[in-house]
């Protein structure tokens, strides 16, 4: 009996040490590891949002502290630029604007101010609600474009998943069922 337990001795010691060693090692790769936590996780900036593939450029007017050109990732929302644009003046009318809208490249955002007439923004705000951006838009608002059926809208869509984010209006020639005639139509609603 004492010579069947010494060998399973010997490979339980040897299991033992293997493991001992295995489990130091992983420990150690563990605590030199870099920390996965972001720094700032919750930050409400987005001048702090990683850069995208695809930015775009708002022109921001009227009631906020800094009027300018901003560049901005996709998918960003007229609140966001605004904050980027230093926030709100004080007589600034937001009851105008829709503050959850998301932007497109080219957009011009012009918040109005409380003591002028509604009838300028009115009809800026109509043309920029017509504007479909190829780069996010859904198969409902492809569909919605001139001579573009359910066929033509899920091919955009594939085209935009395998190649990535329109970078010109243009580039939707590229896609198949699009010809200059059907382009021509649809231009005057899409942005990239």
């Amino acid at each position: 009996m004492g010579k069947k337990v010494e060998p399973l001795m010997i490979v339980a010691m040897v299991s033992l040490g293997l493991l001992a060693f295995f489990m130091i090692n992983r420990v150690s790769s563990i605590a030199s590891a870099p920390s996965l936590a972001p720094s700032n996780a919750f930050s409400n900036d987005v001048s702090e949002v990683p850069p995208t593939i695809y930015d775009i450029y708002v022109d921001v007017k009227g009631a906020v502290k800094r009027p300018g050109v901003y560049k901005m990732p996709a998918d960003t929302r007229v609140f966001q630029v605004i904050r980027e644009a230093g926030g709100l003046l004080e007589d600034a009318d937001t009851s105008r604007i829709n503050l959850s809208q998301v932007v497109f490249d080219q957009t011009s955002l012009l918040v109005p101010f409380i003591h002028e007439e509604n009838q300028d923004y009115e009809d800026d705000e109509t043309e920029d609600n017509t504007m479909i951006s190829l780069s996010v838009a859904t198969h409902d608002d492809l569909v919605s474009l001139p001579n573009i059926g359910p066929a033509t809208a899920n091919a955009i869509i594939e085209y935009r998943e395998t190649h990535g984010p329109f970078t010109s209006i243009e580039a939707i020639m590229n896609v198949s069922g699009i010809g200059p005639s059907t382009f021509e139509n649809i231009a005057p609603y899409i942005v990239p």
